[in-house]
């Protein structure tokens, strides 16, 4: 009966052991996510039509004194180009607000395994305290041999077996801890990396949108001077007329 109880405990902390195993390396798997996550995000760049119509702003803005009016049709074609630039700017506003989105999920994510990380290390703690208690009856069984002549030599061998799986179990359990250890602290980076990206994120957007009032504003100022052209073309052709 002792060696059936035995045999069924031994079933029991490797199928443990199976589980542990199966977490490492989900958490592997997690880490890859993240890293690919990364580097998705730094390739987020403003595009050059952005980077066109902020050089595009300064340089008028520069010159702004020296023209007064402009013809028409360049009024018109430069309302057209800033509605593309403005699209341009508004899509990469959702794209910088897409990444942001999925990199508030996966700072969950981590979060939920790292409380995942913590319960597995309470339960390895509590599997050694289970092994130090079975070496323990391990022990009494070594004294209940010496009582129990006939079947000396049958109990002494299956000791000395279980004795040398504990101490392999025992030499897993630490190989776990530390996989555990390398685990939580390649999750500490990984959030430190997504921190540090959503922080360049946010200097983007403020980007995006200092461009967009420049955009904006320079759409007033050519509405105005087309305002100008008209009413200057309005009094030529009364004074032809008078």
């Amino acid at each position: 009966r002792k060696r059936k109880r035995k045999r069924k405990e031994k079933e029991r902390m490797l199928k443990d052991k199976r589980g542990h195993k199966q977490t490492g390396a989900k958490l592997l798997v997690g880490i890859a996510v993240l890293a690919f996550l990364a580097i998705i995000a730094l390739q987020m760049r403003p595009s050059s039509a952005a980077k066109d119509a902020k050089t595009k702003g300064e340089h008028k803005q520069g010159h702004k004194h020296r023209r007064h009016r402009l013809p028409p049709h360049e009024i018109k074609a430069k309302q057209k180009e800033l509605e593309k630039q403005e699209e341009v700017l508004l899509q990469n506003e959702e794209d910088v607000e897409s990444v942001e989105i999925e990199i508030e999920e996966k700072l969950v994510e981590l979060d939920e395994k790292q409380d995942e990380l913590v319960e597995k290390e309470e339960e390895v703690d509590e599997e050694k305290k289970q092994i130090e208690i079975e070496k323990e009856e391990v022990q009494e069984v070594k004294e209940e041999v010496k009582e129990e002549r006939k079947e000396l030599e049958l109990e002494k061998e299956d000791i000395t077996e279980e004795t040398r799986e504990l101490e392999f179990e025992k030499e897993d359990i630490r190989e776990e801890k530390h996989e555990i250890k390398n685990a939580k602290q390649q999750l500490r980076q990984s959030k430190k990396m997504l921190k540090d990206l959503q922080d360049e994120l946010k200097v983007k957007k403020k980007t995006v949108k200092t461009m967009k009032e420049a955009n904006e504003k320079q759409k007033v100022e050519l509405a105005t001077k087309d305002e100008q052209i008209k009413t200057l073309a309005a009094k030529l052709k009364l004074a032809s007329a008078a």
